[in-house]
């Protein structure tokens, strides 16, 4: 029955997410959901449950159009369209439909499977949108933890593994100010709570009379080179 409501919820997903009324939809759809879950499914938190279903049903939508990015030829993700996609999922946030990491999810599963072009791309859809998506719905004050944080933290991390510092040196940086925008200097992830230090690296130093003997033998070295080609 689960699936049932997620294949059911993706259809439905899938057919309006573009149109006018996407929001309005999306609130009969999320109320369908609950109201099978409190009568069928009779699950003990219902409202997560529902929640966790919608959720699903954004990412099997969020497939088909990567899977239209990478096949269907001079395809953009406006044309495909991601942004009002995205849209959705955010005024669905703030509704309470979905789940608040869900528009982060959106954007993470897109540039899983794209190349770096695409992804600026779809990096320039959120930065658009980063008054939106970095409000307390989504991201919390005074260093706290959400979903959403954590799944922005996750895709710019392995955006940024993916990324060249020399041949991309301008999407690794606009990927920084984002984070420095969003995050506080006492959020989590940029503290070492447990204190411990890098002993891995450690530094060899060379004493004195090594050093002197190696400058010696390298001017000796020098000399005899010189003296050889003259």
């Amino acid at each position: 029955m689960a699936l049932e409501l997620a294949k059911t919820a993706e259809n439905s997903i899938a057919d309006f997410f573009a149109r006018d009324d996407a929001l309005s939809r999306l609130d009969r759809l999320h109320r369908h959901t609950l109201e099978a879950v409190e009568t069928v499914l009779k699950a003990p938190r219902p409202q997560d449950f529902t929640h966790n279903v919608l959720d699903l049903a954004v990412q099997k939508v969020v497939e088909k159009l990567s899977w239209k990015l990478m096949t269907e030829a001079h395809a953009t993700p406006s044309s495909v369209g991601v942004p009002a996609l995205l849209d959705l999922c955010i005024a669905g946030v703030t509704s309470h439909f979905l789940v608040n990491s869900t528009p982060y999810k959106v954007l993470e599963d897109l540039m899983e499977g794209q190349t770096i072009s695409t992804c600026e791309k779809v990096w320039e859809l959120l930065e658009s949108r980063k008054d939106q998506l970095t409000t307390p719905d989504f991201i919390a004050e005074k260093g706290r933890t959400t979903k959403a944080s954590l799944c922005l933290l996750r895709m710019c991390n392995a955006l940024l593994r993916r990324l060249s510092k020399t041949h991309n040196s301008v999407f690794c940086g606009k990927i920084l100010v984002f984070l420095s925008f969003t995050f506080a200097l006492s959020e989590r992830s940029a503290v070492n709570l447990t204190g411990k230090a890098n002993v891995t690296n450690v530094t060899v130093f060379e004493d004195e009379d090594a050093f002197d003997l190696a400058e010696s033998t390298d001017a000796t070295k020098a000399s005899e080179a010189v003296s050889g080609l003259q």
